[in-house]
């Protein structure tokens, strides 16, 4: 298998991932164990997010972007559609004589997740914490990989250390997905040299992933024990999303089909991602206990589409906007 693939499904690899991460946020109800444990691992979205956020920086530094370019091209993607989602969920959220103004700035600007472990839209100010460090440490690997590496991997250390020495465990939930972002990097580096994986190496990373999966039921099982914590599955995550996204293009590249639905979901995930666990909450406020669909699986396919269709608008709505701002600087 060539790694090129990667790049070649990314979009329908982020597709996936928004599925995932919708069935964690879902209101199934895990009626058995299967269940359960599938939406338990939804959130693993996020680490294929990641992943192939890592895998996209590094060819966006092979066009060689000033710092300027490359933070103003991120904040110009994420920023816009995070702070008008967020501002009309704050609004619909709160009455607005009862707001809390700091609270609500840290809200808008993602403070609360730093200064508060929030984890309310946390992936937003994660992202662009990779995206700060990622000019830094492509600086370092263009000269020296195992270096750069290293210096980062000491950091990651210290950092996990630190939360430890202070008993908290609020910050796991992004410093157990540094590894997948830095490693989506260096699968960029593979493919852009065109290296390739054999049948052997492929297998190899099936029975990783099974051993991450079979480690993520023994964790989810032992859960009520005391040595046992929840933050716990974003670290084993990193052995069960990487080989994922490997094997899932793999089996994509034999199929020789598009995937169209994925490949749609994949260019609006930012958007699914901000509405869909807020819309979901408000609808299901509203509408209350679904009498014939007592696990919830059609309910939330249904909202699922629904979010799907709104995000697809509000996404046109501010490229539109986003086009004629640029447009008119250019002038």
């Amino acid at each position: 298998m060539s790694m090129e693939l990667i790049s070649k499904y990314r979009t329908q690899l982020m597709g996936m991932a928004i599925l995932l991460v919708a069935l964690f946020h879902s209101s199934i109800n895990p009626v058995n164990d299967g269940i359960g444990f599938l939406c338990f691992l939804g959130d693993m979205g996020v680490d294929i997010f990641f992943l192939v956020s890592g895998f996209g920086m590094y060819y966006t530094f092979l066009k060689k972007p000033t710092l300027k370019q490359f933070y103003i091209k991120r904040i110009c993607r994420i920023v816009p559609a995070w702070f008008c989602i967020n501002l009309v969920v704050h609004l619909l959220e709160n009455n607005i004589s009862d707001i809390n103004w700091i609270t609500f700035l840290k809200g808008m600007t993602g403070f609360n997740f730093w200064l508060d472990g929030s984890l309310y839209y946390w992936y937003i100010p994660a992202a662009l914490m990779f995206y700060f460090l990622t000019p830094f440490f492509m600086r370092m690997y263009e000269v020296d990989k195992k270096k750069a590496y290293g210096i980062m991997g000491g950091i990651w250390i210290i950092l996990i250390s630190v939360c430890l020495v202070i008993h908290t465990t609020k910050y796991f939930i992004f410093l157990f997905r540094f590894p997948v972002y830095f490693i989506g990097i260096w699968l960029g580096d593979l493919a852009y040299h065109k290296k390739k994986l054999s049948n052997r190496n492929l297998f190899f990373l099936a029975l990783v992933m099974v051993f991450g999966v079979a480690a993520e039921f023994f964790l989810k099982s032992n859960l009520d024990k005391s040595y046992m914590h929840y933050e716990y599955k974003y670290l084993i995550y990193l052995v069960i999303a990487v080989p994922l996204c490997i094997i899932v293009c793999a089996l994509l590249d034999k199929t020789n089909y598009y995937f169209p639905v994925l490949y749609f979901l994949g260019g609006i995930t930012l958007e699914i991602y901000l509405l869909h666990e807020f819309m979901l909450r408000r609808i299901t406020k509203w509408i209350g206990y679904v009498p014939f669909d007592s696990i919830g699986i059609l309910y939330n396919i249904l909202i699922f589409l629904f979010v799907a269709g709104v995000s697809y608008v509000v996404h046109k709505v501010l490229g539109k906007i986003a086009n004629k701002t640029t447009q008119k600087r250019r002038e």
